[in-house]
């Protein structure tokens, strides 16, 4: 399993790509959320089969998250190689909202490196397994549309993004941004025949020793 997929919750609602953060526990990740400022749309609820419970946040800079209490469902099975998961970017207007929620809720830290320009930074939190950490963390920029709100992007990794462009335009796709090349990647993001944006990434990254 690497992601899922099912139909929009409520009428009106746009087709998008839900991140979920993995807690221990929902109820009390929902009390750290509503103190912290966020709100709580739905849940804690459970999830068929036992397969977990779950519940959708919006931060305070507007940007819609899930957690999910993992039961009898692992979460993703692949991530990290071509067609699964690989990357998530919090783009917000609001850095320093989103650090304060974030690490009142989640324990995270944002760190910056000197080399990327000021508002790129990376998730941190303790026992992290990559050196990178979770996820980015990116203001959103006065040349992107005023009217784009703070979401979670999601990024899968592709073998070859010129390939992979050819292959989602001829199924009705559009490329809204990209590609450009970072000093490990090739990026792009597609926003698919029903409108829901996804980002791919071509990774450049050495292979570990």
């Amino acid at each position: 399993m690497v992601a899922g997929y099912g139909p929009t919750q409520q009428e009106g609602q746009p087709p998008a790509w839900s991140s979920y953060i993995s807690v221990v526990d929902a109820e009390e990740t929902v009390a750290k959320v509503k103190e912290a400022g966020g709100q709580v749309h739905a849940g804690p609820f459970d999830l068929p089969n036992e397969s977990g419970r779950m519940a959708v946040l919006q931060d305070p800079t507007g940007a819609f998250i899930c957690i999910n209490e993992p039961l009898n469902h692992p979460g993703a099975e692949l991530v990290n190689e071509p067609g699964a998961w690989t990357w998530n970017n919090l783009m917000t207007r609001d850095i320093e909202g989103a650090k304060d929620f974030y690490g009142k809720v989640f324990g995270w830290t944002a760190l910056h490196n000197d080399e990327v320009p000021p508002n790129i930074l990376m998730w941190q939190v303790e026992g992290q397994r990559w050196p990178e950490g979770l996820g980015g963390l990116m203001g959103i920029s006065d040349d992107l549309p005023a009217e784009m709100p703070s979401h979670w992007e999601v990024y899968f990794v592709v073998e070859d993004m010129d390939a992979a462009i050819e292959r989602a335009t001829s199924c009705g796709a559009k490329v809204g941004f990209g590609p450009i090349d970072v000093p490990v990647a090739r990026l792009a993001t597609l926003v698919d025949p029903q409108g829901a944006v996804v980002s791919i990434l071509e990774s450049r990254y050495p292979e570990p020793r």
